[in-house]
């Protein structure tokens, strides 16, 4: 299963879902290396992680990314993907 992740510079969640179209996107092989990534676009605060949508057509909003992210953020720093 892969997952793509959707980032940019969006204000709301209606700006973000009316750009969205237009942004390109990041894909991950699993949910822990699209929430890595989604960590890094995060703390480096040129652009928000929006979206993180699986293949299976599973989505996690802005605000579930940022509590994933959190809550398993210890895990996500000791574990990056290898690729990274």
């Amino acid at each position: 299963m892969s997952f793509k992740l959707w980032y940019g510079l969006a204000k709301t969640q209606e700006e973000f879902a009316a750009m969205k179209p237009g942004w390109t996107h990041r894909v991950a092989d699993s949910m822990d290396e699209a929430l890595w990534l989604a960590m890094k676009v995060n703390d480096d605060g040129r652009a928000i992680a929006w979206e993180i949508e699986g293949d299976d057509g599973s989505r996690l909003n802005r605000q579930e990314i940022i509590e994933r992210v959190r809550q398993q953020k210890h895990e996500l720093i000791a574990n990056p993907p290898k690729k990274y």
